[in-house]
C-alpha cells in the first residue's frame, strides 16, 4: 500500500514539474476543483507547523514548550495584524529573546 502512495506522489511532482514546460501552460482546471485549491498552501503550512512544533516533546520539553510559547505569541500578532511579516518577525524575535 505505502508503495503505490509513494509512487502517486513522486507521480504527481514530475506533473506538475512537466505540466510547467509542457504545452499545457494555458489549459484551466475545471470551475468546481478552483475553490478548493485556495485552502492547499494554508493546510500544508498548519502541517508543516504542528509537525514542528510536535516533534520535540519526547526529546526536549523545555524546547517544546518554547516553540509552543513563541507559537501562541505568533498566532495572536497574526490573528490581530494579519501582517505575515510582522507575524514572521514576532516570531522569530520573541524566540530569539526567550531561548
Amino acid at each position: 500500500m505505502i508503495w503505490w502512495i509513494m509512487l502517486g506522489a513522486g507521480l504527481a511532482n514530475f506533473l506538475s514539474r512537466f505540466l510547467m514546460f509542457s504545452g499545457f501552460r494555458g489549459t484551466r482546471l475545471p470551475k468546481g476543483i478552483e475553490p478548493y485549491l485556495a485552502y492547499v498552501p494554508t493546510a500544508v503550512m498548519s502541517a508543516i507547523i504542528a509537525a514542528s512544533l510536535l516533534e520535540d516533546w519526547h526529546h526536549d520539553v523545555r524546547l517544546a514548550s518554547l516553540k509552543l510559547l513563541v507559537s501562541v505569541l505568533a498566532a495572536i500578532v497574526a490573528l490581530r495584524t494579519r501582517s505575515v511579516l510582522l507575524t514572521l518577525l514576532t516570531g522569530l524575535v520573541a524566540f530569539q529573546l526567550l531561548g
